[in-house]
């Protein structure tokens, strides 16, 4: 219990603010190097979450993630480029906010793959038979818009205009969802 309780303990109770990753960030202050590592490893796991899934899709014509997810990661990193260009602008241009800003354009161009995929691979799988392309498109489109209108509103309940509490969200569902369609698809 007291590991559970050390973690909860440094769960931020209030707004995390730019200021906050600035101040953790800047080389010098106090544990800028821990912060630069999980940065690091952030991207790495951020990445790889995204090449298994593209791997896995081609190999198997078949993906990890049900539709819902894609729609929802594409919905989401698309708030993230919002968020962090935002963020640059707003404070001081730090380099930081701006690398964020690409790495989530990158992870949306990867996410508009893999939607193109499973309206292409699974299509029999996510709609009737004999579905149009044109309606299977419009399905993803207005998925994507539900969740970004839904995700931007559960931000503002949040109070969390940089998204570090949310971001905490996402990766359980990117961590455990995969796991539970491999093994209903039997390939786990």
């Amino acid at each position: 219990m007291n590991i559970i309780s050390s973690l909860l303990s440094k769960y931020p109770a209030d707004q995390v603010t730019p200021q906050d990753f600035i101040d953790k960030l800047t080389i010098g202050n106090p544990g800028w190097q821990s912060a630069y590592l999980a940065v690091l490893l952030t991207v790495i796991f951020g990445l790889l979450v995204y090449i298994i899934p593209i791997y896995l899709t081609e190999k198997d014509h078949q993906g990890p993630y049900p539709l819902y997810m894609h729609t929802f990661y594409c919905a989401a990193d698309f708030m993230g480029i919002w968020v962090f260009l935002d963020t640059w602008s707003k404070n001081g241009h730090v380099v930081l906010f701006l690398l964020l800003a690409i790495g989530e354009a990158i992870w949306v161009l990867m996410e508009i793959y893999c939607l193109q995929r499973a309206l292409t691979y699974e299509k029999d799988i996510n709609w009737k038979p004999g579905t149009s392309f044109k309606t299977r498109l419009r399905d993803v489109i207005f998925q994507v818009l539900i969740f970004y209108v839904s995700l931007n509103l559960l931000r503002f309940e949040l109070h969390d205009s940089t998204i570090w509490k949310f971001w905490i969200f996402t990766q359980i569902l990117i961590t455990t969802v995969p796991g539970l369609s491999l093994e209903k698809q039997g390939t786990s």
